[in-house]
Formats: structure tokens, sequence, C-alpha cells
């Protein structure tokens, strides 16, 4: 009990860089983050593949922002990630993906998924590829950065759906 205070002091201390608005989505973020590692455990991509959005063109620029959705997905972003680092199972790239492309998406912010493919360590035991997942709107990377220049996009998920 002695150690949770100091703890418990040094979280309560670290928001307060964060706005309102950002404190009041740690808690969806939390559940919803444990919802996308047990889909990611358990379901084949194709299943929750729909929360990232429509599949659209390798790259696809994320369309502009006004001022007031470039803070929106600022906020979404930083709450996003904040709450991944205090979950206790691992709350990585893809899962930030899915979460904040749900809350962007829910706050009317039009951003794309990319997923990313870069060549792995060369050391036996390693990974032949790295993968990562990042989301961009506008010109802010919301999750997912910083994303090396190395990674080649292999897929890109918009949403709102693209204009054909």
């Amino acid at each position: 009990m002695s150690a949770l205070l100091p703890t418990l002091r040094r979280k309560l201390a670290g928001l307060r860089g964060y706005s309102a608005s950002e404190i009041t989505m740690v808690a969806p973020s939390l559940v919803l983050l444990g919802l996308a590692r047990l889909a990611i455990l358990f379901l084949p991509f194709r299943f929750y593949a729909r929360v990232l959005g429509t599949v659209a063109s390798q790259g696809l620029p994320a369309p502009p922002l006004t001022a007031g959705l470039d803070n929106r997905a600022r906020s979404i972003g930083r709450s996003v990630r904040a709450t991944a680092r205090i979950t206790p199972w691992k709350s990585v790239c893809l899962p930030q993906a899915m979460v904040a492309s749900l809350l962007l998406r829910v706050g009317g912010v039009p951003h794309v998924v990319h997923f990313g493919l870069a060549p792995g360590d060369a050391k036996p035991d390693a990974a032949p590829m790295q993968a990562h997942a990042w989301i961009v709107a506008g010109k802010r990377i919301v999750t997912g950065a910083p994303v090396l220049p190395e990674y080649r996009i292999v897929s890109s998920f918009a949403s709102p759906p693209p204009a054909t």
C-alpha cells in the first residue's frame, strides 16, 4: 500500500500536460485497447479490418484538416498513446491504430491507416521483416510515430472512403 501512493502521485502528476477532453478519453481508450488486443489474438484480420476503414490505394495521402479537426486528431492521438503506455498488456502500433481510427471516425476526422514492412535485422534469430501500422490525419501522424524511411507501405485504409 505504501508503494501505491507514490506511483499514484506520479501518474496523476503526469496528467498535468493533458486537457480535460484528453483525460476523459483515457477510460474508453483503455477498454478499446483491451478489446483490440483480444481481437488481434483471437480473430482473423478480415474481421477487425473494418475498424480501420475502407481499403484504399497504397500510400493514399490523408485529406487536409481544418484547425479544429487537427486539434481533435492531436488529442485523440495523445490519449491513445498515453493510455497504451499504461496497459498491462501489449498495446503496440496495431491496437493503437485500431482504437485511434475508431475514435477519429466518431470524431469526424478523416484519416488514413497505413501498414508498412521493413527489412528485419540480419541476426539469425531475428524476424526477417518488421511490420508497423500508423495513422495520418492531415499532416499529423496520430499514432505509430516515428515512421522510419525504410518502411514500405503495403496497405492503406481510408476513413471516410476516398472519393471515386
